[in-house]
């Protein structure tokens, strides 16, 4: 599967489920082998760091 499919499936799961946990969201991943080779979704960002 390639980038943009990935991304489609990203968006359009998101826009299903109307508001969705990035736990739910890595387990609907995980659970779809196309796209993950059973890895976990990753953060595309690092949580802010506190001043």
């Amino acid at each position: 599967m390639n980038q943009l499919q990935k991304y489609t499936w990203l968006i359009d799961t998101i826009r299903r489920a109307g508001k969705i946990s990035h736990k739910d969201l890595s387990d609907k991943w995980e659970r779809n082998k196309d796209l993950s080779d059973c890895k976990p979704l990753h953060r595309a960002m690092s949580s802010p760091e506190k001043c």
